[in-house]
């Protein structure tokens, strides 16, 4: 579904409330906020300097925030829906998403680089890789259930993992251009999702959603997941067969994922306000107001997109240890 998170959140991102970005910030209850002013900061990834880059998904824009000011510079402007970033060396990759237009029949998704000296580049076409190979076998060209939302990006080292939350699996794109389906994730048939039906009778139950992924310390990829907005996954994935070695469900849905150096996991839960902190088998929980994308910078410093439901600006936010309680 292109438009799972797009829709619950597009009517706090009013006209405006786009224009200014504040560099003030205040702290409060063990969360500061480092900047404001976005429209839809969907997801952030913290830069090799420490700075942060925000997806600021509803603008089309790809933001950099110095944490110690709150300064906020336009990185790139995609005059789309930009929900996902991630960021290796000096090159920033981002997705965009863009409605249909000129009479096409679909829209475009597609995964692109943006460096310094080379402006903005198309790196691969993820709809077209979608329609062509369909992994998850679902119905395609069904309207409104659309079918490739590149959701999450990691970049790593001659490849990028893009995590598409309506083709539901992860897709690796080489810097070859080469592209494969790296993993494909399982529908939900537990609890709300028995009875659930995201897209038609051949695929009956929750889809997985996957939202978010990170490289843990271990080697290992960590994904978030929506699960049809019933129930949330958080998958672990070998990283180079895309094979799922394991796999936690029952969170509420989820719409992004951390791992700090130390193995220590964190999830976002847009939809219930919450972080969660995962650490050798023990859980904890931080009230945090409508988090979305996730990030560790090298010191351990959580940051968290936030999206305000009560209609007022998206700020990025960083989150204390103190901050978290038992659940």
């Amino acid at each position: 579904m292109r438009t799972f998170i797009r829709a619950a959140v597009v009517a706090v991102a009013v006209p405006g409330l786009l224009s200014g970005l504040s560099a003030t910030p205040a702290w409060a209850d063990d969360v500061r906020t480092v900047a404001t002013g976005f429209a839809g900061p969907l997801h952030v990834a913290v830069a090799p300097g420490g700075d942060v880059l925000v997806a600021d998904a509803f603008l089309g824009a790809i933001d950099r925030v110095h944490p110690s000011t709150g300064a906020v510079t336009e990185v790139t402007s995609a005059q789309a829906f930009t929900p996902g970033v991630d960021v290796l060396g000096g090159q920033v990759f981002f997705t965009k998403s863009e409605d249909p237009h000129d009479g096409a029949p679909d829209g475009t998704t597609t995964l692109w680089r943006w460096t310094a000296d080379g402006g903005a580049v198309q790196v691969a076409d993820l709809l077209a890789w979608e329609y062509a190979h369909n992994p998850d076998g679902q119905p395609q060209r069904t309207g409104e259930d659309a079918d490739s939302n590149p959701y999450g990006v990691l970049a790593l080292p001659g490849r990028v993992l893009v995590a598409d939350a309506a083709g539901n699996d992860i897709v690796e794109v080489r810097s070859n251009g080469a592209m494969r389906t790296l993993t494909r994730f399982p529908n939900s048939f537990v609890g709300d999702c028995a009875t659930a039906s995201n897209n038609g009778v051949p695929n009956a139950g929750c889809d997985p959603t996957p939202t978010d992924l990170k490289l843990g310390p271990d080697g290992f990829l960590y994904v978030s997941g929506l699960g049809g907005e019933a129930e949330g996954h958080i998958w672990k994935v070998n990283a180079t067969t895309g094979a799922i070695v394991e796999h936690h469900g029952g969170f509420p849905p989820l719409t992004g994922i951390a791992v700090a150096k130390d193995g220590t996991v964190y999830v976002a839960s847009l939809f219930t306000s919450q972080v969660f902190r995962l650490n050798h088998g023990s859980m904890s929980v931080a009230d945090v107001p409508g988090p979305s994308g996730l990030d560790t910078d090298r010191n351990g410093t959580l940051y968290a997109g936030s999206v305000d439901f009560e209609g007022g600006p998206g700020s990025l936010l960083s989150i204390a240890p103190a901050a978290f309680h038992a659940p």
